[in-house]
């Protein structure tokens, strides 16, 4: 299993649900793709390290079940870059595509416990090497099984502004790239955008 070293370059906002209709003309008219976004995550910790791993899978199915064509990644994600001159989130992180076996039973094998797990429901548009990913957050009514889900908030969309650095000596150029077109599509104040990491509250 082949990891890629990257940093994960980040805005993070809300918006409601009678604001979504706007939203999605302003990315369509800046040339963006439109796709569905369907992600299960499920975070395994190992309390001997305290590192945090995740699994992460494209199809929303039971992690136990073999599917057919669904891509599955272990990623770890590292702390934020705490340096004050950042105008958004940078988070290291290794991720690690699954060919073949099953993720759970490695990381079970590793001593790491599973810890808690969510769903991300929505629509991506992608700019070149940008994606604004607007999501709403599911739980699974049953452990590592996102067949069936409920909604931790059904009006409140989460708006992630992201790119990946595989190249970090292009970080401050990707950072300024992923602000310049936030700000072109005046997400910043629709979506209020901001460092903030909404992933602490999952």
């Amino acid at each position: 299993m082949d990891g890629t070293t990257a940093a994960e370059v980040s805005l993070f906002g809300q918006v409601k649900e009678g604001q979504i209709s706007t939203l999605f003309s302003i990315l369509e008219s800046a040339d963006c793709k439109k796709s569905e976004y369907n992600v299960h995550e499920v975070v395994y910790r190992q309390d001997e390290s305290g590192l945090d791993f995740r699994i992460i899978s494209d199809t929303l199915s039971s992690l136990n079940e073999d599917v057919p064509k669904r891509n599955i990644q272990i990623c770890w994600i590292g702390k934020p870059d705490p340096s004050k001159n950042r105008q958004s989130v940078v988070r290291p992180m290794i991720l690690c595509p699954v060919f073949h076996g099953n993720a759970v039973t490695l990381l079970n094998s590793m001593n790491f416990k599973y810890s808690f797990e969510f769903v991300k429901k929505g629509f991506s548009f992608k700019s070149q090497n940008i994606s604004i990913i607007i999501y709403n957050l599911f739980e699974c009514s049953t452990i590592l099984d996102s067949s069936s889900i409920f909604p931790v908030h059904e009006s409140l969309w989460i708006v992630q502004a992201v790119s990946i650095c595989t190249n970090l000596d292009m970080l401050a150029e990707i950072e300024r790239n992923l602000i310049n077109f936030c700000s072109s599509c005046n997400l910043l104040n629709i979506c209020n955008l901001s460092k903030i990491d909404h992933r602490l509250f999952q």
